[in-house]
């Protein structure tokens, strides 16, 4: 999200393209952020708690969102 708004406020002032470059880095100090929290593992009781749910309801949110 806070990459597309990046690309949105560069592109203001300057080409597509180069706007890109800024947007390439930020995603790739976001990546190597998330590859040093989860160095240790993940938390099975995390996954069951957070991401299970929101895997399995998410589709359910956006069929109740696109009608």
């Amino acid at each position: 999200m806070v990459a597309s708004m990046l690309k949105s406020g560069i592109t203001a002032f300057a080409d597509f393209k180069t706007a890109l470059v800024p947007v390439a880095i930020f995603h790739l100090f976001r990546n190597i952020g998330r590859i040093t929290f989860f160095r240790r593992g993940l938390d099975k009781k995390v996954l069951l708690v957070f991401a299970l749910p929101s895997f399995l309801l998410g589709p359910l949110g956006a069929r109740g969102v696109g009608n």
